[in-house]
């Protein structure tokens, strides 16, 4: 299995347009599982995609403090935030959910994810917003 360390420069794995298809944690270290794969950069600049892969965070803190969700929905013209535990997270994923991974921004040990969770149902998706406080990102591919 392949591995990349990332170092806060995102310059060589695009998560955009990936569906993790489920969560892992155990202790402070959440996995996401894309059985799809994610985008990884070639030398030439251009992106192939990888087979299966995990995407894995080292979390700064205990899962409850260091995993923000946010899902973002539509009513009378308003836009409401709720916020929902990573547990939630994990069982809406588990249960049959994708979450698609739209664009990021990187901080020092803070990762801002905008998102969007798709279900089989109506909505059918729902915007959605991660922010995870992480001491070390990895990322795995076959």
């Amino acid at each position: 299995m392949n591995e990349y360390t990332e170092s806060y420069s995102p310059d060589k794995i695009s998560l955009h347009d990936c569906r993790a298809d489920r969560i892992s944690l155990n202790e402070r270290q959440l996995t996401f599982y894309f059985s799809h794969g994610f985008s990884l950069r070639c030398d030439d600049g251009n992106y192939t995609d990888t087979g299966s892969s995990e995407l894995c965070f080292t979390l700064s803190y205990d899962p409850q403090t260091a995993v923000t969700v946010y899902i973002f929905t539509e009513k009378d013209n308003m836009t409401i935030r709720e916020n929902i535990t990573l547990s939630d997270l994990t069982e809406m994923i588990n249960g049959g959910c994708k979450l698609e991974f739209l664009y990021s921004s990187k901080g020092d040990e803070t990762d801002i994810y905008r998102c969007w969770l798709w279900a089989d149902k109506k909505p059918y998706h729902k915007e959605c917003m991660l922010i995870i406080s992480a001491d070390k990102t990895i990322y795995r591919w076959e």
